[in-house]
């Protein structure tokens, strides 16, 4: 299982070269989709060799992070059609290299959940592929990286940032070291993130994946005076 970029904020550069020795060794690459929104418009899971995909819905397409992610489609291979987990209500049979996958021998019902699982949730994605398009929905990934490295720009003179890219920029997120402010000040990770939320802005992720740092992760929804606001607080 890998995630890309990774979720230390870096496109791996080998990752093709990875996921091809998996398959030479009869592997099967599932790809997280939690990144996804520094992917549309850039490279896509299939491209880079995943088997597997979840798609999730938080931040990629329009839902807050930690909200329904599970909601979103799964993209598949051939390999792995014939094991994907159907809805009894779903009427529909469709014909894989002629199996009716609706026949038990070759399906799994879905194991919890409800049928079709939160709609109401769903209708945020189709508004937002209605409302801008294709184009538009490409141009605000590449927005949502250059946010990242705006920050990161004007951060760094001030605290390590962790696991850069080789030409010294980060995708969609950034990781801020705070461990020399444990041993100077005894102030903690959390500390620094309870304290942004108090002041009304975005909560990062603490403590992932690095014990004793914050992970930064702008979005394409926020305006540079929002990104200033969360650069002047930290």
């Amino acid at each position: 299982m890998i995630t890309y970029p990774s979720t230390y904020g870096v496109y791996e550069e080998t990752v093709k070269e990875i996921t091809d020795i998996v398959h030479r060794h009869s592997g099967q690459v599932y790809m997280d989709g939690a990144n996804m929104n520094a992917q549309v418009g850039l490279t896509a899971p299939g491209l880079i060799g995943a088997d597997v995909c979840h798609l999730n819905l938080h931040k990629t397409f329009s839902i807050p992070h930690g909200v329904a992610d599970r909601d979103g489609p799964y993209l598949l291979c051939k390999t792995f059609s014939a094991f994907f987990a159907k809805s009894f209500v779903d009427r529909q049979s469709p014909i894989v290299n002629g199996k009716d996958f609706h026949d038990s021998r070759f399906t799994i019902h879905a194991v919890s959940a409800a049928p079709y699982g939160s709609a109401s949730i769903l209708l945020y994605q189709l508004c937002l592929h209605q409302d801008a398009g294709k184009r538009r929905c490409e141009e605000s990934k590449c927005v949502c990286n250059s946010h990242a490295n705006y920050m990161r720009a004007r951060l760094e003179n001030d605290y390590d940032i962790l696991y850069l890219g080789t030409n010294g920029t980060c995708a969609h997120e950034f990781i801020v070291d705070l461990r020399p402010f444990k041993k100077s000040a005894e102030i903690e990770a959390e500390d620094i993130a309870k304290r942004l939320i108090r002041l009304w802005l975005s909560c990062t992720n603490d403590e992932l994946p690095c014990s004793g740092t914050i992970m930064i992760e702008p979005t394409e929804s926020e305006d540079k005076a929002e990104l200033d606001r969360f650069v002047m607080r930290c």
